[in-house]
């Protein structure tokens, strides 16, 4: 990560995105969106979760998120902000 991690929890099962805490004042590359969190900067990892600690994804979780993140993600600046492209199955 090059930095502090931070982790966030965007999705209703528990599964955490783990990121630079700092990736904006780092200017990291754009990775991705994510709903109700907007850009994700610089690389991450999805971890699950238990009540005290990060664990690893199940096989199903590991199909669903790979699914999820498989499409490439280009990012376009505009008056109104960044517009991501996705380049599809690749």
């Amino acid at each position: 990560m090059g930095g502090y991690i931070e982790a966030i929890y965007p999705y209703e099962e528990p599964v955490g995105l783990v990121c630079n805490e700092d990736g904006i004042a780092m200017n990291l590359p754009l990775n991705r969106i994510v709903e109700g969190y907007g850009v994700i900067r610089g690389t991450f990892f999805l971890c699950g979760l238990t009540e005290e600690d990060f664990c690893g994804l199940t096989d199903e979780q590991i199909e669903r998120y790979k699914k999820l993140f498989w499409d490439i993600q280009h990012f376009i600046p505009t008056p109104d902000g960044i517009v991501p492209i996705i380049v599809r199955g690749i």
